[in-house]
């Protein structure tokens, strides 16, 4: 019986290893010279606005320039932010989330002492 599991040893350890090295060559070959032929996508990371957010006007401004947002006399276009003091008004791009599509809104975000007072949505003026 030792006789009989000593030759299945000696015999599956050659086998095998001609295995992994059959294995190693077919992935090789499949995935050399495409590196980089995957597209990649880069997220930047999100800011969450809510009322009592502790964050300053002057961050929020150095946000809005980070995620090239532009200023502009109106919002009509997306992308673009008017401030008047601690009031911004900005018109947010559309943009596809892991859920599902989320629109374009003009949001009114009010700061009070560096907290977030206010987020209220300019056209139905939800929060």
């Amino acid at each position: 019986m030792r006789r009989l599991i000593l030759l299945l040893i000696m015999f599956s350890i050659p086998v095998g290893a001609a295995y992994v090295y059959w294995l190693n060559l077919r992935v090789v070959s499949e995935f050399e010279g495409k590196r980089w032929a995957v597209p990649a996508r880069v997220y930047a990371r999100p800011l969450e606005l809510y009322a009592g957010a502790s964050l300053s006007p002057e961050n929020f401004l150095i946000e809005l320039r980070a995620a090239d947002y532009r200023e502009s006399a109106s919002v009509e276009q997306t992308g673009t932010y008017k401030r008047q003091g601690d009031t911004f008004t900005l018109h947010t791009r559309t943009f596809r989330f892991w859920d599902g599509k989320v629109p374009s809104r003009i949001l009114r975000v009010r700061f009070d002492n560096n907290l977030v007072a206010a987020v209220r949505n300019v056209r139905d003026g939800s929060e």
